[in-house]
């Protein structure tokens, strides 16, 4: 016979049907903490059990255009005509399409590349003329008289 416990695992607090205690660990190392509170010492270190709401870290990037460079200024221009709720979307998606095209532009001179050495195109270039030909054009002006 098996038993299923539901648990809801969350940033502060690790709830089940009938009891709720704090979560996630804070290390004092080697340090014993100023609170015996919820103290667990393991392996000669020290943890404080249910410390706190435990952050949640996201990443970031902050865009800062420098309105001097007429390439970031015409970006920053773009970007404002985007609504506020919309400019994240519209972020990401100038980011994949740009890595898109590159990939692209890549995969295109690969091929470009593989096709070119399955050519031979050494006989297409003209042999040099001999010193004694006469050019093209001295032969069609002396046709026009």
């Amino acid at each position: 016979m098996s038993i299923i416990i539901g648990i809801d695992h969350g940033y502060y607090a690790i709830k089940t049907a009938h009891c709720s205690f704090p979560a996630g660990l804070t290390s004092y190392g080697e340090h014993e903490p100023y609170t015996r509170q919820g103290l667990l010492e393991f392996g000669g270190c020290f943890f404080v059990c249910g410390s706190g709401r435990q952050p949640m870290k996201r990443p970031q990037y902050v865009f800062r255009p420098n309105l001097n460079e007429p390439q970031h200024r015409r970006a920053w221009e773009l970007l404002q005509q985007v609504p506020s709720a919309k400019r994240k979307e519209f972020l990401v998606q100038s980011i994949l399409a740009a890595e898109q095209t590159d990939r692209l532009e890549k995969s295109i001179r690969k091929v470009v590349r593989e096709e070119l050495q399955a050519v031979n195109i050494t006989n297409a270039v003209p042999s040099p003329l001999s010193e004694n030909a006469i050019p093209d054009s001295a032969l069609d002006f002396l046709n026009s008289l």
